[in-house]
C-alpha cells in the first residue's frame, strides 16, 4: 500500500517510528556502531583539551570526525535499508565506505563543505543555515543510492529534487537539533563536573568521565536512529514526488501531443471538405460540358445530314450532266453515221 506524504514534521517523526517497529534493536546496533568512534573521539579530545590546556586534542577529533562521519554514514544508510526491508544485515556493511575509493572520497569532501557552510550559516545567523540545509542536508543519501561519479552532480540532483514540503522538513530537523544540543549541553557539564573532581582524585574523575561517555553514546545512538529513520522517511517522499511531478509532466505532455494531433484532423477535416467540394465543382463542370455536348450534338448531325444532302445533290447534278453529254455524243455518231450512209448510196446506184 503506497503511504501519503508526510504533511508536517511531527506526522513525518510519527511515520519514522512507525517504520521502526520489529527493527529498532538491529538499526540500534547499527547506530552504535557507527556513532561510538565518532562521540568518543569528540567526548575524550574535549575532555583531554580541557585537562592538559592545550587545543590539540579537540581539533584533532574535530577533523577526525569530519573525515569519518560522511563515509559511517553512507554505511548507515545501506544497514539500516537492510534492516528494514529484512535482510538481515551486518555490521560490516556499516564500514564498507571506509575503503579508499572515489565515492568514499567524495562524501569526505561532502561532508567538508556542509560543515563548512553549517559553521557559517550558524555565524551568520539562519538564513544562511536554513539555505543549506533546505537544499543540500540530503545529499549523503543521493550519492548512497545513486552513486553519481561526479560531486557536482549530486549536489545539483539534490538541490533540485529537494523542493518539496520544506516545512515538514525544518519541522522535524529542528525537534532533533533541539534534543542534539541538549545532549551536548549535558555533555558540556559533564566534562565541567570531571575538570573538577580532578583537583579531588584522578581516579574518580577519569571513572566519572568514561560512565558519562557511555551514557553520552547510547543517548546519542537512541535519538540518532529516530532522526535518521525520519530522514530516510522524508527522503522517500522527495523521491516519490518527484516521480509523481516527472509522471504529471510526461502525461501533461502527451495529453498536449494528442490534443495538437486531434487538431490537426480536425484542421484536416475542412481541407477534406473542400477538396470534396472542389471534386464535386469539377464533376459538375464536367456534366454541365457533357450536356452542352449533347445539346449541340442535334445540331451538329443536321449539318452533317445538309452537307450529305449537298453532297448527294452535287453528285446526282454530275451523274445527270454525264448521261446528257453521252446521250449527245451518241446522236452525234448516229448522225455522222447516217449522213455517211447517204453519201455512199448513189455511188453504187451509179
Amino acid at each position: 500500500m503506497e503511504r501519503k506524504e508526510c504533511a508536517n514534521g511531527l506526522q513525518l517523526i510519527r511515520v519514522a517510528v512507525i517504520k521502526l517497529r520489529g527493527h529498532y534493536s538491529e538499526a540500534f546496533i547499527g547506530a552504535l556502531a557507527m556513532t561510538t568512534p565518532l562521540i568518543l573521539a569528540l567526548f575524550f579530545g574535549a575532555l583531554m583539551s580541557i585537562l592538559f590546556l592545550v587545543s590539540w586534542p579537540l581539533i584533532t577529533a574535530v577533523v577526525l570526525f569530519s573525515i569519518f562521519v560522511a563515509p559511517l554514514q553512507m554505511g548507515y544508510i545501506k544497514y539500516f535499508n537492510n534492516a528494514i526491508d529484512g535482510k538481515q544485515p551486518r555490521l560490516r556493511e556499516v564500514y564498507s565506505y571506509l575503503k579508499p575509493s572515489g565515492l568514499t572520497l567524495r562524501a569526505i569532501y561532502i561532508s567538508g563543505i556542509l560543515i563548512i557552510m553549517y559553521i557559517i550559516g550558524g555565524a551568520l545567523w539562519m538564513i544562511p543555515g536554513g539555505f543549506a540545509i533546505a537544499h543540500f542536508s540530503m545529499v549523503l543519501f543521493f550519492l548512497q543510492k545513486f552513486e553519481h561519479e561526479r560531486l557536482r552532480s549530486a549536489m545539483f540532483e539534490c538541490a533540485q529534487k529537494m523542493c518539496g514540503n520544506r516545512l515538514a522538513m525544518f519541522g522535524y530537523k529542528l525537534v532533533f537539533y533541539l534534543v542534539y544540543f541538549m545532549l551536548f549541553v549535558v555533555a558540556g557539564l559533564m566534562i565541567l563536573l570531571i575538570n573538577s573532581l580532578v583537583a579531588d582524585s584522578l581516579l574518580i574523575s577519569w571513572i566519572v568521565a568514561v560512565c558519562s561517555a557511555i551514557i553520552f553514546v547510547f543517548l546519542y545512538t537512541f535519538v540518532t536512529v529516530y532522526f535518521h529513520s525520519s530522514n530516510q522517511i522524508f527522503f522517500e517522499d522527495v523521491l516519490s514526488r518527484h516521480e509523481k511531478k516527472h509522471a504529471k509532466k510526461v502525461h501533461h505532455a502527451e495529453s498536449n501531443n494528442t490534443t495538437m494531433v486531434g487538431d490537426d484532423e480536425q484542421v484536416a477535416q475542412p481541407t477534406d471538405v473542400k477538396s470534396e467540394s472542389k471534386s464535386e465543382v469539377v464533376k459538375k463542370e464536367v456534366a454541365s460540358d457533357k450536356v452542352e455536348v449533347k445539346q449541340e450534338s442535334p445540331k451538329a448531325i443536321n449539318k452533317t445530314d445538309n452537307v450529305k444532302s449537298d453532297t448527294t445533290k452535287s453528285t446526282t447534278a454530275k451523274k445527270a450532266s454525264t448521261t446528257k453529254t453521252t446521250s449527245t455524243t451518241i446522236k452525234k455518231t448516229t448522225t455522222t453515221k447516217s449522213t455517211k450512209a447517204k453519201a455512199t448510196t448513189p455511188r453504187a446506184k451509179k
